[in-house]
């Protein structure tokens, strides 16, 4: 994911790009996506956020506690997590599994 292109895709692991690039919006200045190298931690199909009204987060990948890639108007800034369309977000949670590395650049 570059967040400053609002552009995500997935590898093969060898730099072979499998699927996108594809939309994706994070975080505001107020709440920022953190960058890095990541794991994903844990998935989640239906999640509801805890922090955020009970928000829903569909096909959650978590990456960092509290932020995922997930479902969600991609023309919206999010609370730190990473917006992808209903589709892209489906493929990113069918494909990622647990403890792959995912690298957020600013």
């Amino acid at each position: 994911m570059v967040l400053s292109h609002h552009t995500a895709w997935l590898t093969d692991g060898k730099g072979r790009i499998t699927y996108g690039p594809v939309t994706a919006t994070g975080g505001d200045a107020a709440y920022p996506t953190p960058s890095g190298t990541f794991r994903v931690l844990s998935k989640k199909a239906q999640y509801r956020s805890t922090e955020f009204r009970n928000a829903p987060m569909p096909y959650s990948v978590f990456f960092y506690p509290g932020d995922a890639f997930h479902a969600d108007d991609v023309h919206k800034w999010s609370h730190g997590c990473i917006h992808l369309d209903w589709g892209d977000a489906k493929t990113f949670f069918d494909t990622l599994k647990i403890g792959d590395q995912v690298q957020i650049i600013p």
